[in-house]
């Protein structure tokens, strides 16, 4: 009985690839569309120029991509913020008090 339960119905899996095969046709036709109106958009722009547009465009997003210095100087700083914050917590409530000499800290 379990294994009929897992088992799809006999016509199930032609459904599936026809359907299948319909969503892949539409997403062709779309992909088509867009292409032709980017064609359409660029039409008398040269190639050449479009060209170094697409890469300096990639250069941007590699660029994007990695963390300068300055950035990963001040995360390292953040995360050590978080042990200080559990040392002065562990001193707070040590120390029992409402407050906490600059001093002693």
């Amino acid at each position: 009985v379990d294994s009929n339960r897992a088992a799809p119905p006999p016509g199930m899996e032609q459904a599936i690839q026809s359907n299948m095969a319909k969503v892949i046709e539409r997403q062709k036709k779309v992909e088509e569309k867009v292409q032709k109106k980017k064609d359409d958009q660029l039409a008398g722009v040269s190639k050449d120029l479009i060209a170094r547009i697409r890469a300096k465009e990639a250069k941007k997003i590699a660029q994007k991509m990695i963390r300068d210095p300055e950035k990963d100087k001040e995360l390292g700083m953040l995360s050590r913020c978080e042990m200080l914050v559990r040392c002065l917590r562990v001193v707070y409530i040590s120390a029992g008090k409402g407050c906490i000499p600059l001093p002693v800290i």
